[in-house]
């Protein structure tokens, strides 16, 4: 899903890109790393949002941002998962 085209300063330098609404910002951003990506800016937390921004093949900068993920512990085990925004866990 294509949210729209957003403006950020990089460097004083105005960045157009494409963003994109991932559930799990982290996730999706290693994903694409692996795809062929390139890594721009790691990502953050911010205001109950993570977002992140890679460089596709032709330098293009993309955004990808999603509500935030928290790590959730299970009582009495060494487990862990991150619990996504809509409630469902991924180990």
């Amino acid at each position: 899903m294509v949210l729209g085209r957003n403006e950020v300063y990089i460097h004083r330098f105005r960045v157009r890109s494409p963003a994109f609404w991932r559930e799990d910002v982290r996730r999706s951003y290693e994903k694409v790393l692996v795809g062929g990506a390139t890594l721009a800016i790691e990502p953050w937390d911010e205001g109950g949002y993570t977002l992140a921004f890679v460089r596709d093949q032709d330098g293009v900068w993309i955004e990808l941002v999603g509500n935030m993920v928290r790590l959730v512990s299970h009582k009495g085990s060494r487990k862990s998962s991150w619990l996504s925004s809509s409630g469902t866990e991924d180990s």
